[in-house]
C-alpha cells in the first residue's frame, strides 16, 4: 500500500518523496486508504472471532466464556481497548 501511495517505489530517505501539489486530492486518497484499512481491520476481527470460537470448541471451553452477553468475552480480555473507527 505504501508503494502505491508514493508512486510504486519505496525509498530509503523520506525526504526523497515528492509531496503532492493537490492537497484535496491527497485528502481524498488518504480517506480512501483509511477506508481500505478499516475494512481490512474489520475483516481481521471477524476472522479472529471465528478462530477464537473454533479453538474454544476444540478445547471444550464453556459457552458462557465465549457468549457475547458475557460481561467479559474473550475478545475484550484479549483487547480491552480496541481501536475505534
Amino acid at each position: 500500500m505504501l508503494e502505491a501511495t508514493i508512486g510504486g517505489k519505496a525509498v530509503d530517505d523520506v525526504s526523497d518523496v515528492e509531496l503532492p501539489k493537490d492537497v484535496a486530492g491527497l485528502e481524498r486518497l488518504a480517506a480512501e486508504r483509511a477506508e481500505i484499512v478499516h475494512g481490512l481491520v474489520a475483516d481481521g476481527r471477524r476472522l479472529v472471532e471465528q478462530i477464537e470460537r473454533l479453538v474454544c470448541a476444540l478445547y471444550d471451553v464453556p459457552d458462557e466464556l465465549t457468549d457475547e452477553s458475557s460481561p467479559t468475552p474473550l475478545r475484550e480480555r484479549a483487547c480491552p481497548h480496541p481501536p475505534t473507527g
